[in-house]
Formats: structure tokens, sequence, C-alpha cells
């Protein structure tokens, strides 16, 4: 876990199948006559939220922190105005929820 409070943040690497199109040309006209799919291995990173007092995991994405920052008005209308492509912003944000709601053990 890089992150660890109520929400908890953490990446991994998965290897990903992808089909890609490939085309077979003929030579002498340059023109495609065959095609078909070729699997290609791809190694992507997962980013995962993991919610401390429930247990559930999702994809790190402004939809889903969304739904748990909930009852974080102020931080609610922060995080509506970034824009979902820019990780860096939301990360933060992440950091400030979890300064606000600290999680205590017995």
């Amino acid at each position: 876990l890089q992150v660890r409070g109520r929400l908890s943040y953490f990446e991994y690497e998965e290897a990903v199948t992808e089909l890609l199109t490939m085309k077979a040309y003929n030579p002498l006209t340059g023109k495609a006559f065959r095609e078909g799919q070729v699997p290609q291995k791809k190694v992507v990173t997962q980013k995962m939220m993991l919610h401390f007092e429930t247990g559930e995991l999702l994809p790190f994405n402004k939809d889903n922190f969304m739904t748990w920052i909930r009852e974080d008005k102020g931080l609610v209308q922060a995080v509506s105005e970034i824009d979902p492509a820019d990780h860096n912003k939301l990360y933060k944000s992440l950091l400030i929820y979890d300064d606000r709601n600290p999680v205590y053990l017995p």
C-alpha cells in the first residue's frame, strides 16, 4: 500500500493480451489482400483504492473516488473541478481526504 488511511492506494502490474489487426500486402500492387487478429501481450499498471473500513476494492478514478468521499462536501466540490485525466491532482486529493479522516486501530 503506497498510501494508508481510510482510503488506501496501491498499484500493481498486470499482463494483458490485446488483439491487434494485422494486414498482409501484395508487394506488386501494395494493396492488402489478407487481414487477421494477432494477440500481443502488454503490461498495464492498475491503480486501485481500498476502503479500509469495508475492505472494498475499486479502480482509482474520479467517479469511484467521488463516491467514497461524498460526506466531505468541500473536497467533493474541489474534486469535481479536477480533470479526470489529471492523476496527480486526484492523488493529492486522496492524501487530503486521508489527513482529514484518520483511521485508528484498537
